[in-house]
């Protein structure tokens, strides 16, 4: 069976980060709403920082509520972050699929809790030659530690 390696890369991308995307979406989602409460005419969006963030409806987009500052300030850090982290997770998740002939490569150069997406993408984990297997070189500590680490705090919740 060929590996889709952009496939894999993405289930595994969208398995350690669907959370925290759910939980940006909905603190957007929140700011937008109180705007629209605190700033009449505001349906359409607001400004930040020279940005404008639209809602997704038709009207003007007024500045941010003041109130409000702190939460968008709050959400940019967090999204920018994120997609720092992804970035080198990304990274990382590529070159271990760059070293890969074979599917069942994949369960000896990534760690054991990413198991279930590829069991989920149905690869194999029998390596059809006991030579073949590789060892993982890390080009990328960083993405590594990042990965680990978002496998954790996915682990406990946060």
């Amino acid at each position: 069976m060929s590996l889709n390696k952009s496939s894999v890369l993405a289930d595994i991308q969208g398995y350690l980060y669907r959370g925290m995307q759910e939980k940006l979406i909905k603190m957007y989602s929140e700011i937008h709403i109180a705007h629209q409460r605190l700033v009449e005419n505001s349906s359409g969006g607001f400004w930040f920082k020279g940005m404008r963030y639209v809602s997704g409806l038709k009207g003007a987009a007024q500045s941010l509520h003041p109130v409000l500052l702190e939460f968008m300030d709050d959400y940019i850090t967090q999204s920018k972050a994120i997609a720092e982290e992804q970035s080198y997770v990304g990274s990382y998740i590529q070159s271990v699929l760059n070293q890969s002939t074979e599917e069942a490569h994949l369960y000896c150069l990534f760690p054991s809790g990413l198991h279930t997406v590829l069991r989920d993408r149905c690869i194999s984990d029998v390596v059809e030659s006991p030579l073949a297997v590789v060892s993982s070189k890390d080009f990328n500590q960083k993405g590594k530690e990042l990965l680990l680490a978002r496998m954790m705090l996915n682990m406990t919740g946060d």
